[in-house]
């Protein structure tokens, strides 16, 4: 049964979230919509050599930027799902997170922010009743995270 795996409380105290809302996974993709109406969701394109090759353009193959929303401070962040499904640059992938790789992707955000390096941060992760096929099949997982900039290095 998909639910809310686990959440950063700080983060959903500002947007006046509960975990009980983002029991749906369909809800997490709501929250950026009702919290950020002008969104408009895109995947990335970057560049770069892999394994020594130039593929070409290539870009975000489970990865979907939200859109970007300024906070009662003054901030601006951005919303980004990462897991959520196929996008333009899935090439042969399926475009799915899975638990284990999103729980490391929270713990380490944390940390690192705990740490006072500056990071993305983890919203939350909500799992999915549809199994994701790799070396063997997983836990599906959607991670819902924030921050000043999505922008990756390889975006230049």
């Amino acid at each position: 049964m998909p639910g809310c795996f686990i959440t950063a409380g700080r983060w959903l105290t500002i947007w006046g979230l509960t975990p009980r809302f983002l029991q749906r996974r369909s809800r997490v993709s709501g929250v950026a919509k009702r919290y950020c109406p002008a969104c408009k969701p895109l995947a990335q394109v970057y560049s770069g050599h892999q394994f020594g090759v130039w593929p070409g353009n290539w870009g975000d193959g489970r990865g979907i930027l939200l859109g970007e929303q300024q906070l009662a401070d003054g901030r601006k962040v951005d919303w980004h799902l990462k897991g959520a499904g196929l996008t333009p640059y899935s090439r042969m992938g399926d475009g799915r997170a899975v638990l284990r790789s999103t729980i490391r992707e929270f713990l380490a955000s944390e940390a690192m922010h705990a740490l006072g390096i500056p990071t993305t941060r983890a919203l939350t992760i909500v799992t999915s009743d549809t199994p994701v096929q790799r070396e063997t099949v997983e836990q599906g997982a959607m991670l819902l995270r924030v921050s000043e900039s999505h922008l990756r290095f390889r975006a230049f």
